[in-house]
C-alpha cells in the first residue's frame, strides 16, 4: 500500500470514529511528517500555529517510534 493511501484510509476510519480522534490522528500525522524532516519542536509548533507545550505530548511519542509507524498505534501510546 503506498503512503498517501494508508493516510487516507488512516484519515476515513479516524473521522469515522468520531471527529476529535480524527483532529489527533491529522496531528500525529502532520507532526510524523515535520519530524521526518529533521523540524524541531518549536519550528513544528510555528508550522501548525500551536504552542509548542501543545504540540510536545505528541511530539514526545511520535520521536519514539520511527517515522513510518501507524498513526493509530501512536495515538493508542497517548490514550495511556
Amino acid at each position: 500500500m503506498k503512503s498517501w493511501e494508508w493516510e487516507k484510509e488512516i484519515r476515513e476510519e479516524s473521522h469515522a470514529q468520531g471527529h476529535a480522534e480524527g483532529i489527533d490522528i491529522e496531528k500525529i500525522i502532520l507532526i510524523q511528517k515535520k519530524v521526518a524532516k529533521n523540524k524541531t519542536l518549536d519550528i513544528i509548533a510555528n508550522d501548525l500555529e500551536s504552542t509548542w507545550e501543545e504540540i510536545k505530548p505528541i511530539y514526545d511519542v511520535v520521536i519514539k517510534y520511527p517515522t513510518d509507524t501507524n498513526p493509530e498505534k501512536i495515538l493508542s501510546d497517548l490514550k495511556k
